[in-house]
């Protein structure tokens, strides 16, 4: 029985055109596209996993694989809030197209309502592209795999 492990890659919007390389032991092996898994055969013991899009990445995993033994893993997006975040934006600039399509006057804090709404998102991308970009996509082992 061979020794490998199975990543998998749900598929997600935020990523959806980007392909993930998976570095094994420091070693780019392959990409992984949005909903889809791959496999790669391995020699038993401790190895070294990371997945990168571009200058953001996973954590490193440390796994222990036993000899014939099947690990599963998954990535995803580390960045859990940018769907709110993109609702938000889109209301703020939504907001601003309809007052001025129904002819109606901003009010005198609404440069300051569409600041609120978009800032957080703002802060929350650059965090992510910045100081988190190595928290920008979550590698771990898959414990609810059906296949287990």
């Amino acid at each position: 029985m061979a020794t490998k492990i199975i990543l998998n890659r749900k598929s997600e919007w935020v990523n959806k055109g980007r392909r993930i390389k998976f570095f094994l032991d420091d070693t780019e092996l392959n990409t992984v596209a949005n909903g889809s898994s791959e496999e790669y055969l391995l020699e038993p013991g401790i190895h070294k996993m990371q997945c990168k899009i571009n200058w953001c990445s996973s954590a490193e995993l440390n796994l222990q694989v036993n000899e014939g033994e099947t690990k599963f893993l998954k990535v995803r997006s580390g960045m859990k809030y940018y769907l709110v975040g993109y609702i938000l934006l889109i209301l703020s600039l939504l907001s601003g197209v309809l007052l001025n399509l129904a002819h109606i006057a901003k009010p005198p804090f609404f440069e300051w309502f569409q600041l609120i709404l978009v800032l957080p998102f703002g802060l929350y991308l650059l965090y992510y592209l910045t100081i988190g970009k190595k928290k920008y996509l979550l590698l771990e082992e898959d414990k609810e795999n059906i296949f287990r």
